[in-house]
């Protein structure tokens, strides 16, 4: 399979820049090098690489024409949704494009008896949200702030789906290298709705979920909830991880919760930190401190049960969930008591959990004040504890990149769990960089050698996990190999 990794000589580049702007517009393509250095690098430890050109289209139409023109000069695309990007994923190839889709933010529609909206790529969570609070309605929790695009993150996050929500992808519109439109789910059928996954035959919308590699998604429907009468976040302390697990899990199989998420005390401390514009940010002297070993004044783990429903269903889920924190050793905080220990969460999640928007951006400037990559297993959760301690212990002593972070979130009802760990380091510090880098390669082998767990996010460097997953693997190439032959769609994520 081709993968370019050298720029276009002169004439070609010439050639290819022309046919470009007949694809898209001159007014939609740039070479301007300030403009390519924006797209360049993310906040991880990736390493950067400038794109040949940026091009921003408006329509599907364009969208074709840019695709077609890069499958003939085989020049590498990487999509961009809303440039919210925090994983390396959207970091050009060499001697590719940068292909922005945020000009595409149209939400299509708002469907509240079939409970879906259409939206393009560019549309965030906040203008979403908005929309449908007009009308009542909600998205799912995203694991992103409300200026990321609802494309991407559904994209991406589809691994990491909140408690009983399910995948909140119900069909999408995507274009081949080809340029051919596909549409999967109920959406396959010319002049179909979109409120169903289920098409007239396989289903194929999940192969347009690995990082852009197979093509443009340019509509897709999500699922919408209805805002029901009460809402609450719980929040319970525990002493260890292996006593909040089985909390978490438990409440969520037994229906009290909509989503349930177990956070460790650097990061429900990290609320704390208040930016301003002078000066440097308020740091708590706690995230400092080995994550392994909090302060004997706070949880080593706090777990936040989401819940919502009608009224007195609420009252009596809310007590349920004390018993069970007494039963697995956790405590029930109430929020008078704890305000001053654990300052901003209790406003924060009730912002993000039960009004559906963002916290205030006090809680998201924080996050670019160093360099950022998660390391992300999908995992049961009767192997969570090891992985936790191995995890912590690789952070912590091998890498030695202070603060430590990390959350787990369940998929359907606790059936997976998503573990995310990371940590926020100097960005000039480029030894460190290489370290984080070598030490998640690390993190990455033991955990597919020891626990046979794939990692979920990919950089070329690591190489291609497929060629460890048997049969799958192997079919996903083959289907690659159809649909993309020349490898144009983001080969810098190395799956392929």
């Amino acid at each position: 399979m081709k993968l370019m990794e050298t720029e276009l000589d002169a004439d070609k580049k010439a050639a290819f820049y022309r046919d470009l702007v007949a694809a898209a517009g001159a007014e939609n393509v740039t070479d301007n090098e300030v403009v390519r250095a924006t797209y360049a690098f993310d906040i991880s430890p990736n390493l950067p690489c400038l794109p040949e050109f940026v091009v921003k289209p408006k329509s599907v139409a364009q969208v074709q024409e840019i695709l077609k023109t890069c499958d003939r000069y085989v020049v590498p695309v990487t999509p961009i949704a809303a440039g919210l990007n925090a994983a390396g994923t959207c970091i050009p190839s060499p001697g590719g494009i940068a292909l922005d889709l945020r000009w595409m933010d149209n939400i299509l529609e708002i469907n509240t008896e079939a409970a879906y909206a259409l939206v393009e790529p560019g549309v965030t969570f906040d203008k979403l949200s908005s929309a449908l609070n007009k009308v009542g309605f909600r998205t799912h929790v995203p694991t992103a702030p409300g200026g990321a695009s609802v494309m991407g993150n559904s994209l991406n996050g589809a691994g990491e789906l909140p408690g009983r929500h399910a995948d909140p992808i119900l069909a999408l519109e995507a274009v081949l290298p080809s340029g051919e439109i596909v549409r999967t789910g109920s959406a396959a059928v010319p002049g179909g709705s979109w409120q169903s996954p289920s098409g007239p035959y396989a289903g194929l919308t999940h192969l347009f979920c690995c990082f852009g590699t197979m093509g443009v998604v340019t509509k897709m429907a999500i699922r919408i909830y209805p805002i029901l009468e009460d809402r609450r976040v719980l929040m319970v302390g525990f002493d260890a991880f292996s006593a909040a697990m089985p909390f978490a899990n438990e409440v969520l199989r037994s229906g009290i919760a909509e989503a349930s998420i177990v956070w460790n005390h650097h990061f429900y401390k990290s609320y704390d930190i208040a930016v301003k514009r002078e000066g440097p940010p308020d740091m708590p002297t706690e995230l400092s401190g080995d994550a392994r070993k909090p302060p004997d004044y706070l949880p080593y783990n706090i777990v936040t049960v989401h819940m919502s429903g009608y009224r007195d269903d609420m009252d009596g889920h809310q007590k349920t969930c004390d018993v069970l924190a007494a039963r697995f050793g956790g405590k029930l905080l109430d929020r008078q008591e704890w305000e001053d220990r654990i300052p901003g969460l209790f406003r924060a999640t009730a912002q993000f959990f039960t009004e559906y928007h963002a916290p205030k951006m006090e809680h998201n400037k924080k996050y670019g004040m160093g360099k950022y990559i998660p390391w992300i297993i999908p995992s049961p959760a009767a192997r969570l504890v090891g992985i936790e301690a191995m995890a912590l212990d690789k952070m912590c002593d091998d890498l030695g990149a202070q603060p430590v972070f990390y959350y787990v979130k369940a998929n359907d009802r606790g059936r997976s769990w998503v573990f995310r760990i990371f940590s926020y380091f100097d960005p000039d510090d480029r030894q460190l960089h290489q370290r984080v880098r070598e030490t998640y390669n690390d993190m990455f082998k033991w955990a597919l050698e020891k626990y046979n767990i794939a990692p979920t996010r990919h950089r070329r460097a690591r190489g291609s996990v497929l060629d460890q997953l048997g049969g799958y693997g192997h079919l996903l190439k083959s289907i690659k190999q159809v649909v993309d032959p020349n490898n144009i769609m983001n080969p810098g994520v190395g799956i392929f």
